[in-house]
């Protein structure tokens, strides 16, 4: 309780077994494992990736603007730091994608 007082986090207890009770976190829940299993039908993923397909769905969504969050990214709040989206220079005519597997995040 004093590590949430001292980091401005504001508790909310609800009922036990009712997970209606908390609409917000329901609904990231539920965005969080759509958005899950299109990533890992979209890169034919077998069923044990499914972490990773999740780390990345979280990867992602923490580097999204949010309407919560004045359309600011939530990455960028955490950690003051900006968030690098550049890519590689290249050409209207160029390739625009390779092929990969796609086995997780690198932890820094």
């Amino acid at each position: 309780m004093k590590v949430c007082e001292q980091h401005g986090i504001k508790r909310h207890f609800t009922v036990h077994k009712t997970p209606q009770h908390n609409g917000v976190a329901e609904r990231m829940n539920r965005t969080i494992v759509e958005k899950t299993r299109c990533l890992k039908l979209n890169a034919r993923f077998v069923k044990n990736f499914w972490a990773e397909a999740m780390n990345m769905t979280c990867f992602l969504i923490n580097r999204s603007p949010r309407a919560t969050l004045d359309r600011k990214v939530a990455e960028k709040l955490w950690t003051s730091t900006s968030v690098n989206y550049s890519s590689d220079e290249r050409s209207k005519f160029n390739t625009k994608s390779r092929q990969y597997i796609f086995l997780g995040i690198r932890k820094e």
